[in-house]
This record gives structure tokens, sequence and C-alpha cells, in this order.
């Protein structure tokens, strides 16, 4: 059963407090356009199998997985 698709915007981002405590080169890397789709494609694949899955599975970058258990639980 597939979940509706979520979609997330940089104001999304910004908004965390994972993102608020990062460095400004690491602010200027989370908020590319690429990584928000990265961000985004994740949290639809969570949607559908899980976050302890998801994480088991990617490689994705320790920022991002911040910013995705942040937005994940709200």
């Amino acid at each position: 059963m597939a979940s509706e698709q979520i979609h997330i915007t940089r104001q999304k981002v910004i908004s965390t407090d994972a993102y608020q405590s990062l460095s400004k080169i690491q602010k200027m890397m989370v908020v590319k356009r690429n990584n928000i789709k990265i961000i985004e494609h994740a949290l639809n694949v969570i949607g559908n199998i899980g976050f302890p899955k998801w994480e088991k599975q990617s490689n994705s970058s320790y920022l991002n997985i911040l910013i995705i258990k942040e937005n994940h639980k709200k």
C-alpha cells in the first residue's frame, strides 16, 4: 500500500533544529536543489518501508539523516 507523495520545501528544511545547529558551509550544502530532492525522496521511501529499514539500507549523509529524522517525526 503506497502512501501519498510528500513534498518538502527549503523552508521546511531551514526550520528544523538540526539545520539551525549546522555551520555555514554545512547549511549551504544542505539547501542545494539536489540535496532537497534527496531528502524528499527519502521521506517518500520512509513512508513506504519505515525509518529503521530505510536507515539500514541507505547510505545517506549524516546531515541528511538528522534533517530527515526531524521531518519524519513531524
